[in-house]
């Protein structure tokens, strides 16, 4: 009678099969890899733990008023070419990292209008209670108004600016968007628990290194950030994910190589979520996230003037 089964050849080699962790096993990995993340952070913002724990626990003022510094501004051309042109600061930051290009764009007849972003320019307790919706509201706000006077509408956005411009585009006639280093999406495993954990910890501190550049380039930004915020970084990155098919204007994404490494990835992202939009990425390559401030603003600058007219 024939056989209908394959008997098992001892000559044969055996494929080993790795034991299986326990879940003992399992969790101490993962709480050893959190650790070890939460330690790179604590030693990327002070050595000092005495002075680590004022800076995330000391009470903050809930002032709102707004520095005269921080206010939104805006410059118009002697001879208009007929375009409205909205500038959008990034997260922590304020309007007047524009202060130099806002004029260069006037003289090339934009009429432009720098937004400044609820909850910025005023204090970290005021940032702390703000979230995407009220920043996205902010950018509304400013849009409706130029509206009234433009037909044309251009944007330029830094970092979360870039993104809100982005998102805006996906609901109002925006002509283009120029996103630099702007989040689309960030993996980033721990951000998820962000808003729990600012029940205990409110801020966390800038690195040395952050805290130095401030202090020396005079920028007014905060040298803390409120850890209920960054949630709002997040929320407008899902909007702008599940609204993409709504995007379909030219964009200039421009990155910084020199930038924080969960934003590296950030054009590659833009092309997985925007297959079919006309975009072109550029690459500062010495620049950090602050690349308006870095070594190559003159051509980033020329970058974005020579975009801008490409769309006229």
């Amino acid at each position: 009678m024939k056989k209908l089964y394959l008997e098992e050849d001892s000559s044969l080699e055996k494929i080993p099969i790795p034991p299986r962790e326990s879940f003992f096993q399992t969790t101490v990995k993962f709480l050893l890899r959190e650790f070890r993340l939460i330690g790179a952070a604590l030693n990327s913002a002070f050595a000092d733990p005495i002075l680590l724990m004022k800076y995330i626990f000391w009470p903050k003022s809930l002032d709102r008023g707004i520095r005269p510094e921080a206010q939104w501004f805006e410059v118009k051309p002697e001879k208009s070419n007929g375009v409205g042109l909205l500038l959008c600061h990034g997260f922590a930051s304020t309007p007047e990292m524009y202060r130099e290009i806002a004029p260069k764009l006037a003289e090339s007849g934009y009429h432009v209008r720098v937004i400044r972003l609820s909850g910025h320019g005023t204090t970290p307790g005021h940032l702390a209670q703000t979230s995407g919706a009220e920043w996205f509201a902010s950018v509304v706000w400013h849009y409706q108004i130029m509206e009234q006077e433009y037909d044309r509408i251009f944007f330029l956005g830094h970092s979360l600016g870039g993104t809100l411009g982005l998102l805006l585009a996906t609901i109002y006639p925006i002509d283009t968007v120029i996103a630099m280093c702007s989040p689309i999406e960030l993996n980033i495993p721990p951000a998820r628990f962000v808003r729990q954990a600012s029940i205990f910890v409110k801020y966390w501190p800038r690195s040395r290194k952050r805290r130095k550049f401030i202090k020396e380039m005079g920028t007014q930004t905060y040298l803390v950030t409120p850890l209920y915020a960054i949630a709002g970084i997040f929320e407008v990155g899902t909007i702008l994910r599940k609204r993409s098919e709504n995007l379909k204007i030219p964009v200039l994404y421009i990155s910084a190589r020199q930038d924080h490494k969960s934003l590296l990835d950030q054009p590659d992202k833009f092309l997985q979520y925007f297959p079919k939009l006309p975009i072109t990425i550029k690459n500062a390559e010495k620049s950090p996230h602050t690349l308006l401030y870095g070594p190559e603003k003159e051509m980033i600058t020329s970058w974005i003037i020579e975009w801008f007219e490409n769309q006229i």
